[in-house]
């Protein structure tokens, strides 16, 4: 059977900056879902709690509204296949549009009920030395 199979929800989103210390640049209080099939990767991640647009026609809102709307929220799917100790998302859609047709590889280990992703290549730029994705398996 394939381990990753299933759904599971965001616990926990953290990095760890160059010198080691731990930091929640969402905050401690996350949401999040990724759902694996045999083939397939979806996941949709953010801050629990967003502040509502001032109207309900996303294209109509402002720019200030619109930054934090978009900083705040990651989605994206495609297909995924494991090599090497890595999960490899290959991403067909994102709300990030530059994930799109690029291939998101993330360090992966499996404790319990628990599935951790450990992402290293977007941190590099921003001077953190990874940023570590918490899930639980719901099935």
């Amino acid at each position: 059977m394939n381990p990753f199979q299933g759904t599971y929800e965001l616990i926990e989103k953290y990095s760890i900056k160059e010198d080691g210390t731990k930091i929640h640049p969402w905050g401690q209080d996350v949401k999040g879902m990724i759902i694996y099939t045999d083939t397939h990767v979806s996941a949709q991640l953010g801050v629990r709690e967003r502040a509502n647009l001032s109207t309900f026609n996303f294209r109509d809102a402002n720019a200030e509204e619109s930054q934090e709307a978009f900083t705040t929220y990651i989605a994206y799917f495609g297909t995924y296949e494991v090599k090497n100790g890595y999960v490899i998302h290959d991403v067909q859609q994102s709300l990030f549009p530059n994930w799109i047709g690029h291939k998101v590889k993330r360090y992966y280990r499996f404790e319990r009920d628990m599935l951790y992703l450990e992402a290293k290549e977007i941190t590099k730029t921003t001077g953190l030395d990874k940023t570590v994705l918490v899930w639980r398996r719901l099935s």
